[in-house]
């Protein structure tokens, strides 16, 4: 009879154990990627009355075998911060401070102070660095997306579309057109370049000459003649011209060729045409930049960091990394949204999201609490109902050793 109490005792234990798990859940039911936990229970060995064949055994009630986590996947929330990931599928972020490295379903992330990417709590997210070229580097570490530069680029050639006025007659000799275009230099300096195009006697030519202005640079070598014939197309020069500026900003000498003919045929363009309509310019276009610095980022699905430069240039700055495990509800909880790797849960395989079982990442999107607030209320009655029965067994078990008490009388 006295065992029944113990029984109601370890139940009543059974349902404040898991009273605590359901806390917890409804508590961080709006906590980015938190992962709910439930609990598991197993009957005590039971006592023995003899008897053979496992006959005669009497239970002694239940205790708590394991509190785990629910590793399902939770629903996304759309952000507007491009650094703000999901994993969409198994795996983790890894992140790290001065105590070691950690995993986390919350793909809550910013730039500090010194361009690292960080977790509300200051821990840095790991991944691949890419070098200057964008080639990533296989050491993993801190991601930093602010500490980069796109080193500048030369101007090596360039494209004018523009016409000149055809219908310039005899004796409208001397007539000028001027148009610019920028260029830039080794250390990337921007060098306006301007050519002037005056009319010369002959019908459909015109003279050319490349200036800068005086404080940027001189022009060493360039200048021609274009010739258009009665249809207003190019026919000469029958090559493209070079033009060549010692710059005065520090940079190497400069030397650019005017892209006349068609790289296609080989023939002169008609970039360039002698219409009877007015001197103008459409377009100009060149294949140098300034150097610049990170504007903005976007993370793809495989986690690679591709960087928007000021200059106008794109290229991968570093890739984000997954971390898996083959038993993820071995690790050990941290708090903070954090798992640390344990015995239980084996070593992580690291690697591309996407690639070996490991998920995709979907930037500017959150990955939301898994727990079913439904699902919970539910657990909570029947735990309450478990609890109250418990009770009872307990207090009937009173009643009866009272009951017992009484047979002296």
């Amino acid at each position: 009879m006295l065992s029944s109490l113990y029984s109601g005792v370890s139940g009543i234990n059974a349902a404040g154990y898991t009273m605590s798990v359901l806390g917890n859940n409804i508590a961080n039911s709006t906590t980015v990627g938190f992962k709910g936990g439930y609990t598991s229970f197993a009957d005590i060995l039971s006592q023995s009355l003899g008897g053979a064949g496992g006959g005669g055994q009497i239970g002694r009630g239940v205790n708590l075998s394991d509190v785990g986590t629910l590793f399902t996947q939770g629903s996304f929330e759309n952000t507007s911060n491009g650094t703000d990931l999901a994993i969409e599928g198994a795996g983790f972020f890894m992140v790290a401070d001065d105590t070691g490295t950690y995993y986390t379903r919350a793909g809550q992330f910013i730039m500090d102070d010194e361009g690292y990417l960080v977790n509300p709590s200051g821990f840095r997210l790991q991944g691949y660095s890419a070098d200057e070229t964008g080639a990533l580097l296989t050491t993993i570490g801190d991601l930093n997306v602010a500490q980069i530069s796109s080193a500048p680029l030369a101007t090596t050639s360039f494209r004018i579309v523009a016409n000149l006025d055809g219908s310039v007659q005899q004796n409208e000799e001397g007539s000028i057109y001027s148009t610019t275009i920028t260029v830039y230099d080794s250390i990337g300096s921007a060098i306006p370049l301007t050519l002037t195009f005056t009319k010369e006697a002959t019908q459909g030519t015109w003279s050319w000459l490349p200036s800068v202005p005086s404080d940027m640079g001189t022009i060493n070598s360039g200048g021609g003649t274009l010739q258009f014939d009665t249809d207003g197309n190019l026919t000469s020069p029958p090559g493209d011209e070079t033009i060549v500026i010692d710059p005065a900003t520090g940079g190497a000498q400069l030397t650019v060729d005017w892209n006349i003919l068609d790289p296609t045929t080989g023939l002169p363009s008609t970039d360039i045409t002698g219409y009877a309509s007015a001197n103008d310019t459409y377009g100009l276009f060149q294949d140098g930049y300034a150097p610049g610095t990170v504007e903005s980022v976007a993370i793809e699905q495989d986690g690679q960091i591709v960087g928007l430069f000021t200059n106008g240039q794109t290229r991968t700055i570093g890739q984000v990394l997954v971390a898996d495990f083959v038993s993820p509800w071995g690790l050990t909880k941290m708090g903070k949204s954090l798992f640390a790797e344990s015995m239980s849960s084996g070593q992580p395989t690291i690697g591309e999201a996407g690639t070996g079982g490991r998920g995709s990442i979907a930037a500017n999107a959150l990955e939301m609490s898994n727990v079913d607030m439904a699902s919970e209320f539910v657990r909570m009655i029947t735990t309450q109902r478990a609890y109250q029965a418990n009770a009872r067994v307990i207090s009937t078990s009173d009643d009866l050793l009272a009951e017992l008490m009484q047979i002296k009388r």
